[in-house]
């Protein structure tokens, strides 16, 4: 069998030379492309169609894609809801600036989990991935948003007793925008949202 030197047949005749494979160019716009599309699915879909081919189709990307950005879709999911968190973070501090009241910011959180939709019970219905080291992200995020209520709901009723009405109080808002976005509030004549809201306050508080 004729030997092979250098690329080029033993008896001069040259061979074609093997194409050069080119290194994968990593897109860096990818892993936020997957979150927005993330974001598309579950407001068109709902939680429950937030599947990894979903979220693929909806980026124009391979499923893997998902898992080499985010390492599984329980964190792309998590990302998602702290993605949700931050913006509620954020319309809560802007109601803080302006009315630093445990009322307002109980109206305030209502009307953005009302805006929020979908994106909202996937707050309460997606998986979560379990701690690695100390808090996740979603925990962290959280516990902001708990340390601004109880900033407001100490100027309500002081230090000593903001930690205990401040659990109360985000509990149950927590329960009620969650009833509110599953459709099963089953409110009664003459009662809203607000008005339960209102009454969530004053139990709170002690008044």
């Amino acid at each position: 069998r004729p030997m092979l030197m250098n690329n080029v047949h033993l008896y001069g005749h040259p061979l074609p030379l093997r194409k050069a494979v080119m290194p994968r160019t990593a897109d860096p716009t990818l892993k936020t492309r997957i979150l927005e599309a993330g974001v598309t699915v579950i407001r068109r879909g709902g939680p429950h169609a937030f599947q990894a081919r979903a979220v693929a189709e909806e980026a124009g990307c391979a499923v893997g894609a998902i898992y080499r950005a985010y390492g599984s879709l329980d964190h792309l999911g998590e990302a998602i809801n702290v993605r949700t968190l931050n913006e509620l973070l954020r319309a809560l501090r802007a109601i803080a600036a302006a009315s630093p009241s445990p009322n307002s910011v109980a109206m305030g959180y209502i009307a953005f989990a009302r805006t929020a939709g979908q994106l909202w019970q996937a707050v309460f219905l997606l998986p979560r991935p379990p701690a690695v080291d100390g808090m996740t992200p979603l925990q962290s995020i959280t516990a902001v948003l708990f340390d601004l209520a109880e900033t407001i709901v100490a100027g309500a009723v002081g230090p000593a007793k903001a930690p205990r009405a401040t659990r109360l109080l985000w509990t149950g808002l927590h329960g009620l925008t969650h009833l509110d976005a599953m459709q099963a509030l089953n409110l009664k004549e003459g009662e809203t949202m607000e008005s339960i809201a209102a009454d969530l306050v004053r139990a709170a508080l002690g008044r």
